[in-house]
């Protein structure tokens, strides 16, 4: 995961992550999918994602659905980080913290999808 302070850090971060993939994992992307919000269609993102060979898909304006899976983890999110901090008394200025420990409890976990 990665915190962003605005919405033009958005191809910085991306950079980081698709060189992280190719160093870390020897895989490629083939597709990029994402909505038509400005940070993804930039010159540089679309420059950037046709040098690579990264097919980008994006999805109909107003239609969260095609976007299901990144939405309804993005909505995980947002239940369970102030339910964690709200538990623990975190103050809502350490967000960003309580965001990252979701992050890695979700990521660390064993889930029912590994269970034949």
């Amino acid at each position: 995961m990665y915190l962003l302070k605005a919405k033009s850090d958005v191809f910085s971060c991306f950079q980081d992550f698709h060189t992280l993939i190719n160093n870390q994992f020897s895989s490629h992307f083939k597709t990029f999918q994402s909505d038509n919000d400005s940070e993804y269609m930039s010159k540089n993102m679309t420059h950037y994602l046709h040098f690579n060979g990264i097919l980008h898909q994006t999805s109909y304006i107003g239609t969260l659905q095609q976007n299901g899976v990144s939405e309804q983890k993005n909505h995980d999110l947002l239940e369970k980080t102030p339910a964690i901090m709200l538990q623990i008394h975190v103050p809502k200025r350490f967000w960003s913290y309580g965001v990252l420990t979701v992050v890695y409890l979700i990521n660390h976990l064993p889930t029912a999808c590994w269970i034949l």
